[in-house]
């Protein structure tokens, strides 16, 4: 909610309007707490439908669990990289004809 009349400051190169609420924010970082909170539940939420897909077909591939997820393939490709390198999932035999196993 605005809390009285706009300030108004003016010159012949700029201009700029004030608006003052009528709650201040507490903390310069309380928006990004609440952000980052939410966006690190979303990451985890992306990890195990992930897993889970693959669980389901361990010869899924990567377009196909971009379609399931809903996520682009780049973020696939991070999503696959980031559970390779914590030893949570290994990709045995080549890019096609292999499949996935899950640790």
């Amino acid at each position: 909610m605005i809390q009285g009349e706009p300030k108004i400051e003016a010159d012949e190169h700029w201009f700029a309007i004030t608006f003052k609420r009528k709650t201040a924010l507490k903390g310069p970082e309380k928006g990004i707490e609440k952000g980052s909170a939410s966006r690190e539940k979303g990451r985890e939420k992306s990890r195990e439908k992930i897993l889970d897909i693959i669980r389901e077909n361990t010869r899924i591939t990567m377009n196909e669990l971009a379609e399931k997820t809903g996520l682009s393939i780049k973020g696939i490709e991070k999503k696959i990289r980031l559970l390779k390198k914590e030893k949570v999932l290994r990709r045995i035999g080549p890019d096609k004809g292999g499949h996935w196993l899950v640790e």
